[in-house]
């Protein structure tokens, strides 16, 4: 039979044994931890970094959206103003809804004015459009 201080000191070694290799785990899976906190913060500053251009991408597009729109607002008014038109609201009705307003163009001398927005491609229809360009400069 064994001497029970060796049968103690043995137990307490296995002990001691078992405390050390659960504190290696421990150790291990904090390690672990630490680098899975590490790689998630890194993905959350990529994360913002893509956030940030996305949203300066998208401020980029409201701009030129608006810039498109003050243009053509602006070609809009000019037309209007080189080219009145006279609006004329129909006459009150009883009902609620409204009612649309409705475009009347007045009678136009000399067979009219011939605008495009693109220039045409042939010669003669050019010199045509410069002809009409000109007159109503004058007029």
């Amino acid at each position: 039979m064994d001497d029970p201080i060796r049968v103690l000191l043995g137990l307490e070694a296995r002990i001691m044994q078992g405390t050390i290799d659960h504190l290696t785990e421990v150790s291990a899976i904090k390690t672990t931890i630490i680098d899975l906190h590490k790689t998630l913060v890194g993905h959350h500053k990529e994360l913002h970094e893509s956030n940030k251009r996305i949203i300066n991408i998208q401020k980029e597009h409201i701009d030129m959206l608006t810039a498109s729109l003050n243009y053509r607002t602006s070609v809009l008014e000019r037309l209007l103003a080189e080219h009145p038109y006279i609006l004329q609201a129909p006459a009150a009705s009883s009902s609620a809804a409204p009612q649309a307003a409705t475009v009347v163009i007045p009678e136009q001398t000399g067979g009219g004015h011939n605008y495009r927005l693109r220039p045409r491609k042939n010669k003669a229809a050019k010199e045509e459009c410069e002809k009409a360009a000109k007159k109503s400069r004058f007029t």
